[in-house]
């Protein structure tokens, strides 16, 4: 097992995903199988996949980001992750539960780190992603569960992270309105 995780991910652009066949009612699509590179802190590789949000689950996401920091972060650039086989359900997103929803946009925006969280179980997102600066610094899989004080990582004091780019937040149907 290695102590660093794969540092290169893949950008793209979430509204032009699946917009129609068979992802295009689903939450994530799923790119490809994935191999030890993408995810080389996971023992078992065999069940894991690299997905992107489809262009309704990222609308989706935005619909249930309530707080600043998400309606931020989800400007951010977004990179396709790496997770267990049917780890997250559209019953679970449609919780919108705020741990839930900040791991996603973790996970989809986040910068990959050099070293390994210890606390990640890892049981749905399989690399260390995390956005400085966010949610107490905290990767992915500690917020999934709601143990982001806890990660590796945490760290409450350290500066946010600005891209080196950022995408318009869409047009809320109620800005639309007309009298």
């Amino acid at each position: 097992m290695s102590n660093s995780t794969a540092l290169v991910r893949r950008s793209y652009d979430p509204t032009a995903v699946a917009v129609i066949g068979p992802f295009q009612n689903k939450f994530v699509e799923v790119v490809r199988a994935a191999n030890p590179a993408d995810a080389p802190n996971d023992d078992n590789t065999s069940d894991l996949v690299v997905v992107r949000l489809t262009a309704k689950g990222n609308q989706a996401l935005f619909e249930l980001c309530h707080t600043h920091d998400q309606k931020e972060v989800w400007c951010f650039p977004s990179y396709e992750f790496v997770i267990h086989k049917d780890s997250i359900t559209a019953s679970q997103v449609k919780t919108g539960r705020p741990s839930y929803v900040n791991a996603i946009l973790i996970a989809s925006r986040g910068l990959p780190q050099r070293t390994r969280c210890t606390k990640n179980s890892r049981w749905v997102f399989a690399e260390d992603v995390r956005v400085p600066g966010y949610w107490g610094g905290a990767c992915a899989g500690c917020k999934w569960r709601d143990g982001a004080a806890s990660c590796s990582y945490a760290d409450k004091n350290e500066a946010k992270y600005i891209p080196p780019s950022m995408v318009p937040a869409p047009r809320l149907a109620i800005e639309e309105l007309e009298d």
